[in-house]
Formats: C-alpha cells, sequence, structure tokens
C-alpha cells in the first residue's frame, strides 16, 4: 500500500509539472482547468532557455513536498522562506538552496525570480500572494488559499489583472484514484450524478499525547477541517 505522503508527494509532482510546464512552453494558451489557472503568460515571457527559478515561502510542507516535487520537474529552487532564522537555515542546507531569508518581502526584490510558492498557514496567503503579484512573480499557493469570500476574489481580480499564473496546489486532482473517478465520470460511466454523499475521516497523524497546538488548531489561522475538504 502506498502511504498518505507518497500520495501527496507524487501528486504534488504532477501539479509541479503543469506549472513547470506551462510556464516554460511557447505557445500554451494557458494551464489545465484542474490546476486551477488563472492567467497565463505570453508566448513571448514563456520562451524560457534557462529552468524556472522558484523561492518558497514555508519551511514545512514547502520543505517535504513543494521543494522535492519542484526540483523533480526541473525548476531550480533559488530561496527558501520562514519565520524562524534557525528554520530557514536548516531547511536551505538540507536541501542545498542557496539563499534562506527571513521576510518572504524580501525574497520578492530578488533578481531572476520568476515564481514562489506559498505553504504558509492560510491567514497569509491573501497577504503574500497580492504582493507576489504586485512584484510580478507567478504564484503557487497552498489551500484553503484565503480566509474568506471577500479576500479570495480579491485574489482572483489581481492574478486577472496582472497577467500572471497563479494556481491553487489542488495536489490530489493528480492522485491517480480521482484522476481515475474524475474519468469515468466524463465517459457517463456512472451516468448523470443528481447527488454525491461522501464520508470522510481523518484520524490523528501521530502518536497520542500532549504536543504544542500548531495553526491547523485554531481558526483564525485559518485551520481547521477546511483545509481536508478543499482537496
Amino acid at each position: 500500500m502506498v502511504g498518505p505522503a507518497r500520495v501527496v508527494g507524487r501528486s504534488c509532482r504532477k501539479l509541479c509539472r503543469e506549472l513547470v510546464e506551462g510556464l516554460t512552453t511557447s505557445g500554451k494558451s494557458g494551464l489545465p482547468h484542474t490546476a486551477h489557472n488563472l492567467k497565463h503568460m505570453t508566448p513571448e515571457e514563456g520562451n524560457m532557455n534557462r529552468p524556472l527559478r522558484v523561492g518558497v515561502i514555508g519551511v514545512g510542507f514547502g520543505a517535504t513536498v513543494h521543494v522535492p516535487g519542484l526540483v523533480s520537474e526541473g525548476a531550480e529552487v533559488v530561496a527558501i522562506c520562514a519565520r524562524r532564522k534557525k528554520s530557514e537555515e536548516m531547511a536551505a542546507s538540507d536541501l542545498k538552496i542557496s539563499t534562506a531569508i527571513n521576510d518572504y518581502r524580501e525574497m520578492l526584490r530578488m533578481d531572476g525570480l520568476d515564481a514562489v510558492t506559498i505553504v504558509t498557514p492560510p491567514a497569509l496567503h491573501h497577504e503574500m500572494a497580492l504582493a507576489a503579484l504586485e512584484a510580478g512573480k507567478h504564484v503557487l499557493c497552498e489551500k484553503p488559499f484565503a480566509m474568506d469570500q471577500g479576500q479570495a476574489r480579491e485574489m482572483w481580480q489581481k492574478a486577472d489583472e496582472s497577467g500572471l499564473t497563479a494556481m491553487i496546489a489542488h495536489e490530489f486532482r493528480f492522485a491517480p484514484a480521482r484522476a481515475y473517478v474524475k474519468e469515468l465520470i466524463e465517459q457517463e460511466y456512472v451516468g448523470d450524478i443528481l447527488s454525491i454523499h461522501m464520508t470522510l475521516f481523518r484520524g490523528p497523524t501521530q502518536s497520542q499525547g500532549p504536543r504544542p497546538l500548531a495553526w491547523g488548531s485554531e481558526s483564525a489561522q485559518g485551520g481547521g477541517f477546511l483545509g481536508a475538504l478543499s482537496e
């Protein structure tokens, strides 16, 4: 059996492939709808003769999944950012990333940076995504990508106006099982779908016992069950 971490890793690599190919291939009209593309760069901008240069904001899921996924698809991860200096330096050293940064705004000012992935608590996504788009960077943002409808609309409008690519990291859309279900539905194998009932169980991912609360346990930071449901 393939464990959840490996499924996430494989799916994220496929998502990263869509991002890298979409930004480096001349003449494409846009990324697939499954990648949640909002706007695509012009063919002139897409005609690169070097690897896509990406900065990763966040050293948890960003370091364990996003960085390997991007590297596996030929992108060059040139910087990684975290709130804590020790965390960013450890991640940069372990992953052999040349630049460790404590402030994402500093990352956005880097010369030659093409795109960023935002892998932080959801409460920070809105501010970071808008700043990245304003700085002319393409964006791959984790989900839930906004705290409310107002933030989501503002992020969408900014991406649409910028002419840049903005994607939501729905990596499980690329998981084989879910892709096969989509294929069966498109083939009308199950007929006309009138209603879908789903049951989702999510238990502890670590051994039982007291442990510090992370942002995933705080609703004000965008924590809770929405992260799982938004897949």
